[in-house]
């Protein structure tokens, strides 16, 4: 069996192993629900479902000079859901704040 060397493993590969155990019942994750989802240059967006409770992860992994950085949050995206939804473009705060007057209002638009 034919292992990689420390200097062959990437510093975001080596940061996906960071995503071990499941923030809900502290379940180890299974390497294979563990996938990268996406990434720019030194980013990860990686996804993960647990095999004990069914809770779902994504985690986004940075590194930088100043070292490794992640930001992760429960969902109930799948792995399908979280690729696709990556490519949409960001919520603007004028969205946020027209759902926010729309909702005071009691006022949607035909079919919502």
């Amino acid at each position: 069996m034919e292992t990689k060397r420390k200097n062959d493993i990437t510093p975001l590969a080596e940061a996906a192993t960071l995503v071990e155990y499941c923030p809900l019942c502290d379940a180890t994750f299974h390497p294979k629900t563990v996938s990268v989802i996406g990434g720019i240059e030194h980013t990860q967006l990686i996804h993960t479902t647990c095999t004990s409770c069914g809770s779902s992860v994504v985690v986004l992994l940075l590194v930088s000079e100043a070292g490794l950085r992640s930001v992760g949050f429960l969902t109930d995206l799948t792995e399908q859901d979280a690729a696709r939804l990556q490519h949409l473009p960001s919520v603007a705060s004028d969205d946020v704040l027209e759902l926010y007057r729309m909702l005071e209002d009691n006022r949607f638009p035909a079919g919502a």
